[in-house]
């Protein structure tokens, strides 16, 4: 069975746009700022720490997602440093 990376794009993509929907309503990500008011990451980032969180989904993790990327935002770093993993919809590189 061979794996059709676009239509698995797609998917992935339908699920985050109805998650979103569901945790944020009809406007979507523009309102996830709503849950990243729960922790202040800057000072942690801008004394060198390191923000770990899950993106197992927008449903149970979009608030931890909006919540890194204002504390990067609100840090005044510079440069910021993102790992990530690789999803099965990524194509290979050799």
């Amino acid at each position: 069975m061979s794996l059709d990376r676009q239509q698995l794009k797609e998917q992935i993509h339908a699920l985050y746009r109805r998650e979103s929907t569901r945790r944020w309503g009809s406007a979507g990500r523009s309102s996830a700022s709503s849950g990243r008011a729960e922790w202040n990451l800057a000072p942690t980032l801008a004394s060198g720490g390191v923000v770990v969180f899950p993106h197992a989904g927008v449903l149970d993790c979009g608030h931890h997602t909006a919540a890194a990327v204002q504390g990067c935002l609100d840090s005044g770093a510079d440069r910021v440093i993102v790992i990530s993993v690789l999803h099965a919809s990524a194509r290979r590189n050799r």
